[in-house]
């Protein structure tokens, strides 16, 4: 049996930032190139995988179902 992927938005990433703040910080933050945060910036309803979801998450300190109100229901949908 597959499992498929889940996707999710890098907006509820993107707006836990300062708008002001630069690219380079958030992008050292998640260990991503500042020109991904300004493509996230420029798209915030642009998707990352779950595991992607998940360690951007867990560096912030937050376990992903506080940024993604779907991620339990997601984990036991079969």
């Amino acid at each position: 049996m597959s499992r498929t992927q889940k996707k999710y938005t890098v907006k509820e990433l993107i707006d836990l930032f300062p708008p002001d703040l630069g690219t380079r910080a958030i992008g050292e933050h998640f260990g991503v190139r500042r020109s991904t945060i300004g493509k996230w910036r420029t798209n915030p309803n642009m998707t990352i995988s779950e595991y992607a979801a998940d360690r951007y998450a867990i560096s912030l300190g937050l376990h992903p179902a506080e940024l993604w109100s779907t991620w339990i229901d997601d984990g036991i949908d079969k």
